[in-house]
């Protein structure tokens, strides 16, 4: 339960600058041991204390399973910056400043308080369909098509090996959601939110099958964040291979690899910077005279708090943007008091928990 309870708080945590610096002094460094060897540099000690410093201040009483984890060559790799402040004539005794790569740190620890967690934090369910004439499933087919060699079952040990390496499983679904597409809209991403929900499951893998007249087949793949009802990313692949050949798992197997990896390697990111769970917002800007769509997408993207930026729409006047952040309404809001947006001003004019709006003045 408190691996839970800190994952949450992680993914719900304001999200620390990309660096932030810190002094620390001989004087903080706790005791060597009497049968320790022979120790590093009083400088790399220093350095590796600041990052050990951090990381407890995250992890509080979940520090200790990672302790031995951080050692010197952990620590440079965390480190961006770092020079000497004070130093006594013998070097017995320093000072220290430190700037370290927090982002960098709290990707670390996400990834690994997901792993900790697994099932706990991650339920992930599974959806297969395909439209090819020839070999159609649809999504209540799930089970069986997983069952079968051919398509459907290599496809989800692809998925499944990602899920894996966050120590948890994807689960076939059968008779829990109609289609022979995967959900693309808002209303059909609810209504899978609102079957798969029901069932415990907080994130979705959707793969698709298509006919594609002048390919052969298209592959996508969807990861759904459910209790937000928003696609976290997407996939498609274009396979030279006919309906017959999809009974053969070697071969899209061999034609998907790359897409399969990128699917991983994407489910890694989005767990590290905290996308899978984070929220979606709507920020609302008015009182524009042009149309500085790119500047304030720019500017929005550039606060640490804030995952991802994107231009949704614009009207006379305004613009709407979605955003993506790990903050609660109220803090997110309140976010916008205080910052800083170079070569324009954004006042805060009201909030909701669906988002922002903000007054633009140059």
């Amino acid at each position: 339960m408190r691996t839970l309870l800190l994952l949450l708080c992680l993914f719900a945590a304001p999200l620390h600058a990309a660096t932030e610096s810190f002094t620390i002094s001989s004087q903080q460094l706790p005791a060597l041991p009497p049968t320790a060897a022979e120790p590093p540099p009083l400088f790399e000690r220093l350095q590796q204390q600041a990052v050990r410093n951090y990381l407890h201040r995250v992890l509080r009483d979940r520090f200790s399973l990672y302790e031995s984890q951080i050692t010197n060559k952990f620590a440079e790799d965390y480190i961006a910056y770092s020079q000497i402040t004070k130093q006594s004539a013998d070097g017995t005794q320093m000072e220290i400043e430190v700037t370290l790569n927090t982002s960098g740190l709290d990707q670390w620890v996400r990834t690994n308080e997901t792993k900790a967690a697994g099932s706990t934090t991650l339920r992930p369910a599974f959806f297969f369909s395909s439209s090819v004439p020839g070999f159609a499933f649809d999504a209540r087919q799930t089970a069986m098509a997983v069952k079968q060699a051919g398509a459907g079952q290599t496809v989800f040990r692809a998925m499944q090996s990602a899920f894996q390496k966050f120590n948890t499983s994807l689960t076939p679904q059968d008779e829990l959601f109609a289609g022979t597409r995967a959900p693309t809209n808002e209303g059909q991403i609810s209504s899978l939110r609102s079957a798969a929900g029901a069932q415990g499951y907080n994130a979705a893998v959707w793969a698709n099958l298509a006919p594609c007249p002048r390919c052969g087949t298209r592959l996508e793949i969807f990861l759904y964040n459910l209790p937000q009802a928003r696609i976290v990313q997407s996939f498609r692949v274009d396979l030279p291979l006919s309906a017959s050949e999809l009974s053969d798992g070697s071969r899209l197997s061999k034609e998907a690899n790359k897409t399969f990896q990128e699917f991983t390697q994407g489910m890694e990111e989005s767990v590290s910077r905290g996308t899978l769970f984070a929220t979606e917002y709507r920020v609302t800007v008015e009182g524009l005279k042009s149309r500085p769509y790119k500047q304030v997408d720019a500017a929005l993207g550039k606060q640490s708090w804030i995952l991802l930026s994107s231009f949704s729409r614009g009207t006379a006047g305004s613009a709407e943007f979605k955003v993506l952040s790990t903050l609660p309404a109220r803090d997110f809001a309140q976010r916008f008091q205080n910052a800083q947006f170079p070569g324009m001003t954004l006042r805060l004019t009201g909030f909701d928990n669906q988002g922002v709006a903000l007054r633009y003045l140059q």
